[in-house]
């Protein structure tokens, strides 16, 4: 038989966890098991791990190649353009160089945004990050999370574990 999640009470306040304060909302999915947090570029942007969002990468592209971003361009497109002839910039090799650079650690992001699932087995994350800080959290928690790397994506059903849905820097 499986345990009633604990029921919530609407309150004035919300909870506060790890210095995140979540709308009772999200306490009852993460309770009864429904949570799942997608997380981008800025969960890294703080300190220590200081790595930039999609925006720095053009800023950095801009100046290392002298190729200006379009207006009209998305960043994927501009990206994109790189990769291409005549240009044939390495980006991905360049993008896993600039995340890995100076080993970059988890911060308290990535750290607290694991510990809302107060489990390894309960852990259901998604990310847009090409970095492995979430892995990295969950190394320096004593954790074993199990991660996946697209195209090798899980059902999303019923997943545990971190998902990187665009890939990784490995």
């Amino acid at each position: 038989m499986v345990a009633e999640p604990e029921r919530i009470e609407p309150r004035d306040e919300p909870t506060r966890i790890g210095g995140i304060d979540y709308p009772d909302e999200v306490i009852r999915a993460l309770l009864e098991r429904r949570l799942v947090v997608f997380a981008g570029a800025g969960v890294s942007m703080d300190a220590p791990t200081s790595l930039p969002n999609f925006e720095g990468l053009v800023s950095y592209f801009e100046s290392s190649t002298g190729l200006k971003r379009d207006k009209r361009e998305t960043i994927d497109q501009y990206l994109g353009r790189l990769k291409s002839e005549p240009h044939q910039v390495p980006v991905k090799a360049e993008v896993a160089r600039l995340l890995s650079q100076g080993d970059p650690q988890p911060n308290a992001n990535h750290d607290n945004l694991l510990k809302l699932f107060g489990s390894n087995g309960a852990v259901r994350l998604v990310t847009t990050n090409f970095d492995l800080m979430f892995e990295g959290s969950a190394v320096s928690l004593g954790w074993k999370v199990k991660s996946y790397t697209a195209p090798a994506l899980p059902q999303a059903a019923d997943f545990r574990g971190i998902v990187h849905l665009h890939g990784s820097i490995e």
